[in-house]
């Protein structure tokens, strides 16, 4: 074996090895998580609500923010091409072509603000 073959053989697998190296991070991305459950979707199109994913909800007195494919919105704002128009406990509401759509978190991660209670004498 020539030296010449050896060294094209290790420069192609150092080549083949950067290659992976660079697309794993953004081929992991797309998998998502497998023990995440499936999005329920009771309004809209299934098809546009798939395109957006709820991930939390915080409503509070004086603001309202979701988060929403990872990015944090505030109404009035876009995200992927929709134009955040209402934040709800577990829900939003979403304007894409002029069109509602309406994206809900699961139920199991909906979470019921904490009731007060007296301590009991």
């Amino acid at each position: 074996m020539s030296d010449r073959g050896t060294a094209a053989r290790v420069l192609m697998a150092l080549a083949a090895g950067a290659v992976l190296c660079a697309t794993g991070p953004a081929a992991a991305a797309r998998l998502g998580d497998p023990t995440r459950p499936t999005p329920v979707h009771p309004h809209g199109s299934r098809h546009h609500a798939q395109r957006w994913r709820l991930d939390y909800t915080l409503v509070g007195p004086d603001r309202r923010v979701a988060v929403i494919n990872g990015s944090t919105v505030v109404p009035g704002h876009l995200v992927d091409g929709a134009r955040l128009v209402r934040v709800g406990p577990g829900h939003v509401v979403l304007r894409y072509h002029g069109r509602r759509i309406e994206v809900t978190m699961t139920t199991s991660a909906v979470k019921s603000p904490a009731r007060h209670q007296a301590p009991e004498e």
